[in-house]
């Protein structure tokens, strides 16, 4: 198992605006090696488009693919049925954890989470290996794990989501090299494939910039195996600061973009 640092704070959403007001504490995601940059499960129709497509997996960030997007109802809200699995022993002050998490999207877009009655699609929180998640809406019951020993703090329950959502990482942007430079030699050979660039054709940032805030960056250290720096802003500013838990104001304009939620 491969180990993602990611500093933890609180997020305050107020009037539509997100701030943060962070906490010294730090936590030890699972990230492991049978996942697409980490943390994500594909369908095999996603892997035949991400992993087979021209300009060798060089794949923008969320997903341009509409038939993996969540649907909305007649009120122009997007719906997302989910549920915590019964038999996972989630403990209620976790369980508060991940729906604080989930109002700050709420707050930020269009979308709403809410209880699963009986719709067919929907996420399902199971307490698994790590903290991962499928891309976008896949069919039927789809699996999203929130490790209990490590995934229910501040920022995690949310980018799981945005991945639930059809977003990717920030990181893998296909513009990236001009904003980061990824450091190879502090990178183990198996884990590359967790820096390839997106393909434009299937993935965009929907008019916004390259977000070094973003909650679906990594931090400067991700699957660096010697404790140096994988991933070192051109700006300096940000050396400290990618890899946010916080959901930054881009990112939720592109998820409301994404959805047309205007």
């Amino acid at each position: 198992m491969k180990n993602l640092i990611l500093l933890l704070g609180f997020l305050i959403v107020s009037n539509n605006h997100i701030t943060s007001s962070p906490i010294s504490a730090s936590v030890s995601i699972g990230i492991f090696g049978d996942k697409y940059q980490g943390d994500i499960k594909l369908t095999k129709v996603q892997e035949d488009i991400l992993l087979n497509s021209s300009g060798n997996q060089s794949v923008k960030t969320g997903w341009t693919w509409e038939g993996f997007r969540w649907h909305k109802n007649s009120n122009g809200l997007v719906i997302v049925p989910y549920t915590i699995n019964n038999d996972q022993e989630f403990a209620e002050r976790e369980i508060e954890i991940v729906e604080k998490e989930l109002t700050i999207i709420e707050h930020a877009t269009c979308i709403r989470f809410v209880k699963r009655k009986d719709e067919e699609d929907y996420v399902e929180i199971i307490n698994g290996n790590g903290c991962w998640s499928w891309l976008g809406r896949i069919g039927g019951r789809q699996e999203l794990s929130l490790d209990r020993n490590g995934c229910l703090q501040q920022g995690i329950t949310i980018h799981e989501f945005i991945h639930a959502l059809g977003y990717d990482h920030m990181h893998n942007h296909f513009y990236r090299d001009d904003y980061v430079k990824i450091h190879w030699e502090n990178i183990a050979p198996e884990n590359y494939a967790n820096f390839d660039r997106v393909d434009p054709q299937w993935f965009d940032n929907f008019g916004t910039p390259y977000d070094l805030m973003s909650v679906m960056h990594y931090p400067r250290w991700a699957f660096s195996f010697n404790g140096e720096d994988a991933i070192e802003p051109f700006d300096s500013n940000y050396i400290d600061k990618i890899g946010s838990p916080y959901l930054s104001t881009d990112d939720a304009l592109r998820l409301n973009r994404m959805y047309n939620c205007y």
